[in-house]
């Protein structure tokens, strides 16, 4: 596979999920921060996963809902699961789900109020051979 190809196909892995999160209290920042530990939000925190296939690892960000600019919150590793491709977050906006495809496994997190990822107990599941999304109703 050519160079170019593999990471096309990295960069088509990579899942980006917007998640509107009410509660957390606090309310965030005004959409003038420059920095701080709260999301650049009015009123409800917002976040943005993506999944990094090769790095075994999922990037949240805060959104400024007002400009539309991510900031690196934290990073959380997929661990023991590998080559993550797809991030889906339940509707109660409390526990999110990465499929593995590197070893046919299921991450699974408890979302903070800041976003946050935190492994639950255990922190992956089976799910078959190379598993290509979650989803949840």
């Amino acid at each position: 596979m050519k160079t170019s190809s593999a990471w096309a196909m990295i960069i088509a892995l990579l899942t980006v999920f917007t998640l509107s999160c009410g509660g957390g209290g606090g309310g965030g920042g005004s959409s003038s921060d420059s920095g701080g530990d709260t999301p650049l939000t009015l009123g409800h925190p917002r976040f943005v996963y993506s999944v990094n296939s090769t790095a075994n690892t999922v990037s949240v960000y805060w959104l400024d809902a007002t400009t539309g600019r991510l900031r690196l919150a934290s990073i959380a590793a997929t661990g023991p699961g590998t080559a993550p491709v797809s991030i889906t977050v339940d509707p109660s906006n409390l526990y999110a789900y990465v499929a593995n495809s590197g070893n046919g496994t299921v991450s699974q997190y408890t979302v903070g109020a800041d976003g946050a990822l935190t492994p639950m107990a255990p922190a992956s599941v089976a799910a078959g051979n190379n598993p290509q999304s979650v989803t949840v109703d």
